[in-house]
């Protein structure tokens, strides 16, 4: 009885993309200890440096904050709550999913904590992930923005080398902490 009862558990916890529990996947809020901070992303339609370019139709975004005062430290998804019922956000990707040429602006705390960042190019593109430990004062905000690095081989051998050049696997998130400004205030992007 007691094995079933853990396995039950571990179902209700957990779904079938494996080790994604509920704080994955369903939004947490209110952030907490708030004081003008801000994460804010850019999200352009067009990726280029001074050689290549890349368009993008939409993104999904994955934004998770640790959480404080917990043995499991857990990072919590931080998205925006968009009212979605319980079995889209559970199996869909509508709180994920953010149209292009917007400013996305999501509270965070003020204070010292690790945020995790996914981002892709969706449908089928490039996928970045960038984590960060920063400890924030009163009006401060991180800004992260997308930037392509160069080709890691200028004369590729191989299969395996020509894909480690393709512009998709060189998209990066790299962030900066910024001096929060009287305009920033939560802004969505949501995908209609």
């Amino acid at each position: 009885m007691k094995s079933k009862i853990t396995l039950l558990i571990l179902l209700i916890f957990s779904n079938c993309y494996g080790n994604i529990f509920y704080w994955r996947r369903l939004p947490y809020y209110p952030i907490q200890n708030s004081e003008g901070n801000y994460l804010k992303i850019y999200l352009p339609s067009e990726l280029k440096n001074s050689r290549e370019r890349m368009q993008v139709e939409s993104y999904l975004i994955y934004i998770f904050q640790e959480e404080k005062d917990n043995v499991l430290k857990r990072r919590l998804l931080i998205n925006n709550d968009r009212k979605l019922g319980f079995n889209t956000l559970w199996t869909g990707l509508k709180q994920f999913h953010f149209k292009t040429d917007c400013q996305l602006i999501l509270p965070i705390s003020k204070g010292e904590y690790t945020y995790e960042i996914k981002a892709n190019k969706y449908p089928d593109g490039f996928f970045s992930n960038l984590l960060i430990t920063q400890n924030l004062e009163e009006n401060q905000s991180i800004v992260l923005s997308f930037y392509i690095i160069e080709p890691p081989y200028s004369k590729p051998n191989g299969i395996s080398e020509e894909l480690a050049n393709r512009i998709h696997n060189r998209v990066e998130l790299k962030y900066a902490v910024e001096a929060t400004s009287n305009e920033d205030k939560f802004h969505d992007c949501p995908y209609e």
